[in-house]
């Protein structure tokens, strides 16, 4: 590893190029992220109104059914036995 050695302008011009697409690309992600999630939730909510309880809905997704329980819960979706 080098340590406090002196940094070319070239070297500084790559390192900050290297930062800012890697810095981009996260932003873009998290993004990306936050609709396919909104787009998962509102599925969640849509199958709780047709009926569709939280443990059977976390048979086909990856949350478990007290989260989906959660997301239930923060639409109004009050728990229904039938």
């Amino acid at each position: 590893m080098r340590h406090n050695q002196p940094v070319t302008p070239e070297t500084k011009a790559t390192h900050i190029q290297q930062l800012e697409t890697a810095s981009q690309a996260l932003a873009t992600h998290d993004t990306a992220r936050d609709a396919l999630a909104t787009a998962l939730h509102n599925a969640i909510i849509n199958a709780s109104h047709d009926g569709m309880g939280p443990g059977e809905i976390a048979r086909h997704v990856t949350y478990d059914r007290n989260h989906i329980g959660r997301i239930r819960q923060a639409a109004g979706i009050t728990h229904r036995k039938p």
